[in-house]
């Protein structure tokens, strides 16, 4: 087994217009950055390799309407305009439900350590 770094999570970025990335979409981290105010994205490549990107607005809203398991394609369509005149990033994702596959949540164990004993009615309390 070989340790790796988790250290500089983000190993992907979109640079120019017409980049992406393809295949399972693992998961979204949120509160994430030196403000706490941003999301990580990560999809499992074809090949195994791990991609994970910083998130915007526009990208975590479709990115919202994803679900782990889902085969995705991010593309980066690059530097726009708003009505207001403000340049955002632009994305376009897709989903490719034939190649998506079903994920089942981990289940969390509850544990009752340091649980306190309630006591029932004809319970013999030493106290």
């Amino acid at each position: 087994m070989a340790f790796t770094s988790l250290k500089g999570e983000i190993n992907t970025e979109f640079k120019e217009i017409g980049e992406k990335v393809d295949g399972i979409y693992i998961e979204t981290k949120v509160n994430q950055g030196r403000d706490q105010n941003s999301s990580v994205h990560t999809i499992k490549k074809d090949n195994g390799e791990l991609a994970s990107f910083w998130g915007s607005t526009a990208l975590d809203d479709m990115l919202n309407k994803c679900n782990p398991g889902d085969y995705i394609r991010v593309e980066y369509q690059g530097k726009v305009k708003s009505k207001s005149g403000k340049d955002y990033h632009s994305w376009e994702v897709f989903v490719d439900r034939d190649k998506s596959i079903e994920v089942t949540p981990p289940v969390k164990e509850v544990s009752n350590a340091g649980a306190v004993p309630v006591a029932e009615e004809d319970d013999d309390m030493p106290f």
